[in-house]
């Protein structure tokens, strides 16, 4: 999950009949202290456009394999341009496409490369993972891990749900003290959980509570 970010930044004081600041460059107005950016709403902003979305998850990475065959690396919900969308990152044997679908219609909207797919094929043969980090941000380790894993995405996901009914919010490849783990985040209605699976075997591994469960509750309670 996101967490929020800390810039470094100094108070300016106006003097006199005031000054002109907005031209000022970023590291020259942000110089010492700190300021709270506010958090990214992306997690609890799922559970309002799943709650609006009629085209299932599963239903989802059906039409995107018409498309593009080849292993699902990834499907997270999103809104592009007012529009809410799934966007499913197939790995097709040589690239990594991301595919966008409109979540009501199940229209496929766009089919392009993945910003990052490039350097997660390049990663493919690698002898070990690159670290923690990157992969966070930018998923490097997914195609490697898709290769290893028998589990298919698709029946991760069926198997999750069997344990934790509710609607999918996204469904990443991960890596857990050194097993290949799928975490797919629900919502069941009320709160949102991760379940976390060996992605050989299927096997449950964890059912916890999402990073953002306590904030969305927060907010139902107010």
């Amino acid at each position: 999950m996101k967490k929020s970010l800390i810039v470094s930044g100094m108070v300016l004081s106006i003097l006199g009949y005031g000054a002109l600041v907005s031209h000022l460059p970023i590291h020259n107005a942000f110089a010492q202290g700190s300021i709270a950016v506010p958090e990214d709403k992306d997690g609890l902003d799922q559970v309002k456009w799943a709650n609006k979305a009629t085209l299932t998850s599963v239903e989802a990475q059906k039409t995107a394999l018409t498309k593009v065959s080849g292993k699902v690396l990834e499907i997270d919900l999103d809104k592009n341009h007012g529009t809410i969308v799934y966007d499913v990152v197939i790995y097709d044997g040589s690239t990594v496409k991301e595919i966008t679908l409109n979540a009501d219609t199940g229209n496929v909207l766009k089919v392009a490369e993945d910003d990052d797919g490039e350097k997660k094929v390049e990663h493919l043969h690698a002898t070990s993972d690159v670290s923690s980090k990157e992969d966070d941000e930018y998923g490097y380790n997914q195609v490697k891990w898709a290769n290893n894993a028998k589990l298919s995405l698709v029946k991760a996901e069926n198997l999750a749900l069997d344990e934790v009914s509710g609607k999918v919010l996204e469904i990443d490849l991960d890596k857990n003290q050194g097993t290949i783990v799928y975490d797919v985040v629900i919502y069941d209605g009320s709160t949102v959980k991760e379940i976390t699976l060996n992605a050989d075997t299927g096997k449950i591994l964890k059912i916890a509570k999402d990073d953002d469960a306590e904030k969305l509750e927060q907010l139902q309670n107010k």
